[in-house]
């Protein structure tokens, strides 16, 4: 395991800035891009523009933008004043967004000008939200009922703070809420030890040491986060596009020469539906992620020469369910109990709590040896944590 189980992203990343300033680390597709230092910097620089906004301790910092190079350092910089992110969905509005933002209470948000106005048009119904920052794609600071400052000239005048303290395992990483499908959408408290191991959940034995990561799922998503970890643990690359685009995916793969990549299985069906063609496995990716498994993985494999694994979790967990050895052996299974560090625990019960025989459905548990390697629960709300968190055991 690569993985530093004493350790965070952000310690990891600085580390790697000292280690390989000048190393290419994190890409946008058609956009900008910054080594391992530039990172270090650009987190440092949004650390002191938080502050300048009077951000500090304990507060949280929304943020709704797809993937860019701002969308994962906005989270660091909010780390470096011990400030939490709240990152949320560009599909939240109306009552969802409201929810949302008055649920975590964020004095703040970080917003690119394209979801600017869905903030706007529920701005009568937001309790706490004073301040916006917007990232422009124009000259023009759109009007707003909030104080609101462009985020060009907000970074014009931020400086890398040095004056910070990293933080610990045990410490909130981010806030990510849920879907809500049984109800009101919950914010899920996800601590850094928890993207350790999700991280962890990744088999590395067959990386090399130039391996590239290309991620197109949701910027508020536990990939986002504990993705980028794992590809700064092995000094690898992390490259990013807002969204999956079938048509772009095989162009993008030989731009940046992406190695490893995580696909739903609509994604990899997508792929499958293309006309075949002599190129199929003329290209960089060799490892593939897959949740749910197509049913002809062999054909994928075979067709696009790549090797794949799969898994089960849920934003409140952390991969405690894998297939290993990068082999599906049962493509309609998610895998089995990882073994190994974070030492999981996993159970299988009926609606009164008794365990199920093997063969039988039932409610899935989980526990960990390792502290804080699971959700530390739902924020501002007691009563659904309680509910969660159960004899110890995650419901």
């Amino acid at each position: 395991m690569v993985i530093d189980t004493e350790s965070t992203y952000i310690s990891v990343l600085f580390d790697r800035a000292e280690e390989s300033p000048g190393q290419l680390w994190m890409q946008e597709v058609d956009g900008d891009e910054l080594t391992y230092a530039q990172s270090r910097e650009l987190a440092c620089r949004w650390a002191d523009a938080l502050r300048q906004l009077g951000v500090g301790a304990g507060d949280m910092v929304a943020t709704i933008m797809e993937n860019c190079l701002d969308s994962q350092h906005v989270w660091l910089g909010a780390a470096l004043v011990r400030a939490v992110e709240v990152p949320l969905s560009p599909l939240l509005r109306g009552e969802s967004l409201v929810h949302a933002l008055n649920d975590s209470r964020c004095k703040v948000i970080v917003v690119a000008e394209p979801f600017h106005q869905q903030i706007e048009e529920v701005s009568e119904r937001l309790k706490h939200l004073e301040r916006v920052v917007v990232a422009l794609s124009s000259n023009t600071t759109p009007a707003s009922s909030f104080d609101i400052i462009s985020r060009e000239a907000l970074m014009g005048r931020a400086k890398a703070a040095k004056d910070f303290e990293l933080p610990k395992p045990e410490d909130i990483a981010c806030v990510l809420y849920t879907s809500g499908t049984t109800g009101p959408s919950k914010g899920t408290l996800i601590p850094w030890a928890q993207l350790n191991a999700n991280a962890a959940a990744t088999d590395v034995t067959p990386f090399g040491d130039s391996e590239a990561f290309y991620y197109t799922g949701a910027a508020n998503h536990a990939g986002a986060r504990s993705q980028p970890l794992l590809m700064a643990s092995v000094g690898g690359r992390f490259v990013m596009r807002p969204a999956f685009k079938t048509q772009e995916f095989w162009a993008d793969v030989d731009r940046y020469g992406c190695t490893f990549t995580i696909m739903v299985g609509a994604m990899a069906h997508f792929m499958m539906s293309q006309p075949p063609s002599p190129k199929d496995c003329d290209h960089a990716l060799k490892f593939v992620l897959m949740a749910p498994v197509l049913p002809n993985i062999e054909a994928f494999n075979e067709r696009f020469g790549v090797v794949t694994c799969t898994g089960y979790s849920m934003t409140e967990l952390s991969g405690p369910i894998t297939n290993p050895n990068w082999k599906i052996d049962i493509p309609s299974s998610c895998g089995k109990l990882r073994a190994g560090w974070p030492h999981y625990d996993a159970r299988l019960v009926d609606e009164d709590g008794r365990d199920v025989p093997v063969g039988t459905e039932g409610e899935l548990l989980v526990r960990t040896e390792a502290p804080h390697t699971l959700n530390a629960g739902y924020l501002n709300r007691p009563d659904a944590t309680a509910e969660a968190w159960r004899d110890g055991w995650f419901h």
